[in-house]
């Protein structure tokens, strides 16, 4: 029988416990509750202080904004990795989904239960795919909604977006001048984040999702890491993304030009009478 704790005490647990995070070796670059439900506006990719992109190996993807959310192209076949950025000076912890199933234990999302990558003071991480072990992840890479991880693990509804929530570290001991968490950086300043006001079609089932690819190498080790609010992240982020035809549907892209009904130019000439006739 399953053992269940109310929400008080399940916090202070968490709260007083250093649960292990895994943090990454290999892909560090110096430098409210989460809810994917199909009428919920979608999130946005910034924060100001954090942000998700969706790049290739020779760089960002093709994303385009449409009214407030941010939207990938991807290409069937096509391998793609998951960069969180923070710029604070802290640490954080940033807890990843694709297409709603958690990147580490390939389980539904849950940030709560779930714990994720540790990503340093002004850097980044990326995640190249569901982990595997310490060493490797199965590659992320675009394929059928039907191939997708998601779908043949019994989710389909939810393919179609990268989650990210990002938790700050709970401070070991106050200094003696106190200062805000989040000092405002560089690339904090530059960073706007964008509205939510979507229509609620957008966030629907599109026609691209993600596969359990190939082996990887992504070697990893584990750390300690205290949540400042175990249960409430202090941002929630989300990349949404679909094939060129998808984005189409959605209206994130016009159509074609092609698809669209060509009328006939107006003629300037088309009687050449020679004076004007009274109209009818």
């Amino acid at each position: 029988m399953r053992k269940t704790t109310t929400p008080t005490s399940k916090r202070a647990v968490l709260a007083a416990i250093a649960c292990l995070t895994l943090a990454a070796a290999c892909d560090v670059h110096t430098r409210d509750a989460f809810a994917m439900q199909r009428d919920a506006p979608p999130l946005a990719a910034s924060s100001g202080s954090f942000a998700v992109t969706l790049e290739s190996d020779s760089g960002s993807l093709p994303s385009y904004t449409h009214r407030g959310g941010v939207f990938v192209e991807g290409r069937r076949g096509e391998a793609y990795g998951v960069r969180v950025t923070n710029s604070t000076p802290e640490r954080v912890e940033v807890v990843v989904t694709v297409d709603g199933r958690d990147v580490v234990s390939g389980a539904p999302g849950d940030f709560e239960a779930q714990r994720g990558y540790v990503v340093e003071p002004w850097g980044s991480v990326r995640v190249d795919g569901f982990r595997r072990s310490l060493d490797e992840v199965a590659q992320f890479r675009f394929a059928s909604p039907e191939d997708s991880y998601s779908s043949r693990r019994g989710t389909p509804e939810n393919v179609g977006v990268v989650g990210v929530a990002v938790f700050r570290e709970r401070l070991r001991r106050a200094p003696s001048n106190p200062v805000p968490l989040a000092v405002p950086g560089p690339a904090e300043a530059r960073a706007e984040a964008p509205g939510a006001d979507m229509d609620k079609g957008a966030s629907r089932r599109g026609r691209l999702g993600t596969q359990y690819g190939e082996d990887r190498a992504a070697p990893v080790t584990e750390t300690r890491f205290e949540r400042a609010e175990p249960q409430r992240p202090d941002a929630l982020l989300a990349v949404y993304y679909d094939s060129r035809e998808g984005l189409v549907a959605r209206g994130v892209l016009p159509p074609p030009v092609s698809a669209l009904p060509i009328e006939p130019e107006p003629e300037p000439f088309p009687v050449n009478g020679r004076f004007a006739p009274p109209p009818p």
